[in-house]
């Protein structure tokens, strides 16, 4: 107990070190010593010992997140930095999605910019916008042509189009005007019709070129975090809860992207209520929240693949399907017709999830190639020959169409393993289960692993329990590794950062499945020597 503390208390009294990276390598190995701590004292029993840890978790998650903050402390309620690259996808592109759908964002901005007393998307500042059609770049003069051949402005009242201005510019001052040409080469706007059901009434009802409006707006998702806990706290208890929120706010992934942003992670906070939910045996509350996320999203709807595996076993057995997997699916499924309605009610009518289908097929695509993205796809893109990665996107796309085959056959294994694992498990560690079914069958942003924080509430891996050590340090070392190659590796690029942490997931998943298969081949053999005797 005496190393955890000495490992945790110099986090608290030396300065911030000038180098996050650093610091948070610093954490993870605070945390990894707290936890080896925490697991003895539950195999020797010791309470007193479980308090300390509980409160070295919470020192160590305070110090963590105020850390994001850079010393902004009186900004905890209202944070007046604007995630601007964020602000202007998501606040515009859903408060104009009548009129701009999901292709003409970039072209529209570009031509309201040339009417503003001081255009910022000049020449000079944004050189090349991406062409949502091909995500290839286009110079900035061609995507003015463009809108006005397409009649862009046309689409817009007069009203309209002046508040569309207005509104750029009060993000635009969120950012300087030479730092415009990244969130122009971005990949647009790409949140389902589900979002905008709630969202674009609220970004038309409020005036967000008052910037307190824009930053209370940003400053929603802390409420957010805080709901998050009090549900994991409700439904797995305070010690899961600290660890997979040490874990999230560690992770690498989610580097600067924690705050300041438009409701940029609340598909965390559904995920989780969903899961909880279900996990405390309410599977109706459980299902719509689940909906939400999934239609909003796309992957959290994998998570039910556990109770949909379990009412088809039962069914082809010809027994009558457990009430709860029957319930919990119809309302999911009604909950999904709803959520298809609704985000129908757009001026674009039906057809924005036609639109958003086209626009997603064309994101999916070009999705792998990037080098921050999380799945067993990733690692195509590397070539195994030489023991290299690329950045030439030509050469990325090369590797890709080489390693096709072997990329899907994995998959396929992978895939068809979990569902094996699965189909003995208890409904919570089935539902979990899925999430090595999405890494199996998408190609995830970084920021959406945050979600597989919710492994540490696995219930077979019982504090006392080997596994349960394992899996946890496991958990942490991924991220450790990672900022141990930025620090004693300067050149280290994200192609092989993230290929690492990709293999690295790949393994843990492989070796929980391989367990629980395991645990069946056991429970057969006792089975069938029993029925010998």
């Amino acid at each position: 107990m005496a190393l955890a503390l000495l490992a945790v208390v110099p986090a608290f009294f030396i300065s911030h070190p000038s180098n996050a990276t650093v610091f948070k390598y610093y954490i993870i190995v605070s945390v990894m010593i707290v936890l080896a701590a925490s697991w003895l004292c539950e195999r020797k029993g010791w309470k007193t010992c479980q308090k300390v840890v509980t409160v070295a978790l919470l020192l160590m998650l305070a110090t963590t997140f105020l850390y994001q903050y850079k010393g902004r402390l009186k900004d905890l309620a209202l944070d007046h930095k604007v995630q601007s690259w964020n602000a202007f996808h998501y606040v515009l592109g859903t408060k104009y999605f009548d009129e701009l759908g999901y292709f003409d964002l970039y072209n529209a901005v570009i031509l309201a910019d040339t009417e503003l007393e001081k255009p910022i998307f000049t020449k000079r500042n944004v050189p090349k916008v991406r062409d949502m059609y091909t995500y290839g770049f286009i110079s900035r003069s061609t995507a003015l042509t463009r809108a006005r051949a397409e009649g862009v402005r046309r689409r817009f009242s007069d009203e309209r189009w002046q508040l569309f201005k207005e509104d750029i510019q009060a993000i635009q001052t969120q950012r300087s005007p030479r730092r415009w040409a990244g969130p122009l080469r971005d990949r647009g706007f790409n949140p389902s019709p589900a979002w905008l059901i709630i969202h674009r009434p609220l970004l038309n009802a409020v005036d967000i070129r008052n910037p307190t409006t824009l930053q209370l707006l940003c400053s929603v998702e802390l409420l957010l975090y805080v709901l998050t806990i009090l549900i994991a706290w409700w439904a797995f208890g305070l010690r899961a809860t600290l660890v997979g929120a040490l874990w999230i706010c560690l992770y690498h992934g989610n580097d600067r992207l924690l705050v300041g942003n438009y409701f940029h992670y609340d598909w965390l906070v559904l995920t989780v209520a969903a899961v909880a939910l279900y996990h405390k045996g309410h599977p109706i509350a459980a299902a719509p929240i689940l909906a939400y996320a999934a239609m909003m999203r796309g992957f959290p709807g994998l998570l039910a693949l556990h109770p949909a595996l379990c009412w088809l076993r039962d069914v082809v057995r010809l027994k009558m399907p457990a009430r709860r997997y029957t319930v919990f699916l119809t309302a999911l499924g009604l909950s999904c017709i709803l959520m298809i309605a609704l985000g129908s009610t757009t001026a674009r009518g039906p057809g924005a999830w036609m639109e958003w289908k086209q626009k997603i097929e064309i994101h999916s695509a070009n999705h792998i190639k990037s080098a921050n993205r999380v799945g067993i796809g990733r690692l195509s893109v590397f070539d195994y020959s030489k023991g290299r990665a690329y950045v030439s996107s030509k050469k990325r796309a090369e590797l890709i169409q080489r390693n096709k085959t072997a990329y899907h056959a994995g998959a396929a294994l992978l895939l068809a393993l979990t569902a094996l694992a699965m189909l003995r498990r208890d409904d919570h560690t089935g539902m979990l289960l899925g999430f090595a079914a999405i890494f199996a069958m998408l190609i995830l942003s970084r920021y959406y692993v945050s979600v597989w924080a919710l492994l540490f509430t696995l219930p077979a891996l019982d504090r006392r329990r080997r596994g349960n050590l394992i899996v946890s340090l496991y958990m942490f070392l991924l991220p450790a590794i990672y900022y141990a190659q930025l620090i004693y590796k300067s050149d280290m690029r994200q192609w092989y950062t993230y290929y690492t942490f990709n293999v690295g997931m790949l393994v843990l998943f492989l070796g929980l499945i391989l367990y629980f298969l395991l645990q069946d081949l056991t429970w057969l053999r006792t089975r069938n020597r029993q029925k010998k005797q």
